[in-house]
This record gives C-alpha cells, sequence and structure tokens, in this order.
C-alpha cells in the first residue's frame, strides 16, 4: 500500500472522511494477507511528496516528523482497528527507522520495548510490555545485506508456524 502525498503530510488527514475510509481499507487488506507493506516511497522517487511539502512551505525536518506521525497514527488503527480492544486485524508489525518506531509507540502509549530475540544480526525483535497490546513489533535498520528483509520475513513466518 503506499501513501500519497497528502497521506503523509497533512496533519490531521486520518481524521477525514477520506482518511477514514483508507485506514478501513488498509485493515481489509491486512485481514485478507499475511503481508502488508505500507510504502512511504513515492513512485516517482519522492519528487510528489517534496514538491507538495514544498508547496506547504515545509522544511526537511517537518516532513519527516510529519511521515512518521501519519506512520504512527496508520499503525495504530490497523492494531486497535476502530479503537482500543476491538481485536485489530494487525498482529505483527515491522517497523523501519527510528522515527517511525517511536512515533508509533508514542500513538499506541508504549514507553518501552522488551527484547526477545535477535531477528537476524542487528535487529531485534522486542515484544511490547505485558498488557499494553497484543502484538511485537521489531525495528530493520535502513541499511544491512539486500536479502536481509526476506530473511527476516521467512523467520518470522517459520516461527508464527511453530
Amino acid at each position: 500500500l503506499r501513501l500519497t502525498p497528502e497521506e503523509k503530510l497533512e496533519d490531521h488527514y486520518w481524521e477525514t472522511p477520506a482518511g477514514r475510509e483508507k485506514l478501513k481499507a488498509m485493515a481489509e487488506a491486512v485481514s485478507r494477507s499475511d503481508c502488508i507493506i505500507i510504502d512511504t516511497n513515492d513512485a516517482d522517487g519522492n519528487r510528489s511528496t517534496r514538491r507538495y511539502a514544498e508547496q506547504r512551505q515545509m522544511k526537511v525536518e517537518e516532513m519527516r516528523q510529519r511521515i512518521a506521525d501519519s506512520i504512527g497514527r496508520t499503525a495504530k488503527y490497523l492494531i486497535e482497528a476502530d479503537g482500543p480492544g476491538a481485536g485489530g486485524t494487525c498482529r505483527t508489525l515491522m517497523i523501519t527507522g527510528g522515527d517511525v518506531l517511536i512515533q508509533t509507540m508514542g500513538e499506541l502509549g508504549v514507553a518501552e520495548l522488551h527484547p526477545i530475540c535477535e531477528m537476524d544480526p542487528g535487529v531485534a525483535f522486542p515484544a511490547l510490555p505485558a498488557g499494553a497490546k497484543t502484538i511485537c513489533t521489531f525495528q530493520v535498520r535502513g541499511f544491512g545485506p539486500s536479502d536481509q528483509l526476506l530473511r527476516i520475513l521467512n523467520k518470522l513466518n517459520r516461527t508464527i508456524e511453530e
């Protein structure tokens, strides 16, 4: 699922009717699939997002924060699906990037993670504190071997099947 510049950068986009519909569509996609990737990159190499930001006179740091906020809100919705305790569609969440991880934790009201294991060299697999939520998260570095993501997904799938 690819996010548009508006979805990534508008402060209250996910509260709009269009935003709520997109979140519902995402939740439906997650419920039908083992793996969904929410992509914040534009098909045109992020030129669309830069143009959108420039038209609104956003600096790079503000863009980074808004994208992290947007992903955090999206993740929260997919985890909680229409509210706390509603039994969301997303049970495992892979997060790339520290800004996005911190924002997602903030949206979920989580202050700390507890490492369970190392999924791949330098890639932690932590669980949220007991009672916080029924999901696990892990962060993938933005660098590493080209097949790292695939190795992690395969290991995760084997773990779930066991």
